[in-house]
């Protein structure tokens, strides 16, 4: 939310409707103003476990590959976005296989999902750090940072382009 949309709705916060409850979810709660926050009780979320994920999904009919749910980081949405989205996230998991073993060229041409993705891109990156995580391969792992800081750089507006650009060629880099 913009500066002014969160004065707007502090005003709301200031003076709540008797019937109402509200509930406001944010994923960085550092992006809020001190003055949202400080009206707001917060309540933190555990993530599933991977058993209840499983359950959830049984009980509801929603067919979810098993390796998915590993990979979903304790969230049901994120289970079923990604098993909605597998073309896109296995494409991802294809560069991160490869990150060491094609050259820097190749990697960039065949990055194509990282580039058109700019609505899903968080997801992908989160993604990637999972993946990176658990290759247990040491270079891998120090690509971390890299992936914190593409998030970092399109948080503050960076040219989308050139910062999964910078992403790739640095992740290479680590990894060569």
């Amino acid at each position: 939310m913009t500066k002014e949309a969160q004065n707007s709705l502090l005003k709301v916060l200031e003076e709540p409707p008797e019937y109402a409850s509200i509930i406001l979810i944010a994923s960085n709660e550092n992006k809020l103003l001190n003055t949202i926050r400080s009206r707001c009780i917060k309540i933190n979320f555990n993530k599933l476990q991977e058993q209840d994920i499983i359950e959830y999904c049984t009980k509801n009919n929603i067919n979810i590959e098993k390796s998915i749910i590993s990979y979903a980081g304790g969230s049901i949405a994120k289970a079923i976005k990604i098993q909605n989205s597998k073309e896109e996230y296995q494409k991802v998991e294809e560069i991160i296989q490869k990150i060491n073993e094609k050259d820097l060229i190749h990697i960039l041409n065949n990055s194509e999902v990282l580039y058109k993705s700019k609505d899903n891109i968080f997801d992908l990156l989160d993604y990637i750090n999972v993946l990176l995580i658990k290759t247990k391969e040491i270079q891998k792992i120090n690509c971390i940072k890299y992936v914190e800081e593409a998030k970092k750089r399109l948080n503050s507006n960076s040219n989308y382009d050139m910062t999964i650009d910078w992403l790739l060629m640095n992740m290479f880099k680590e990894c060569n």
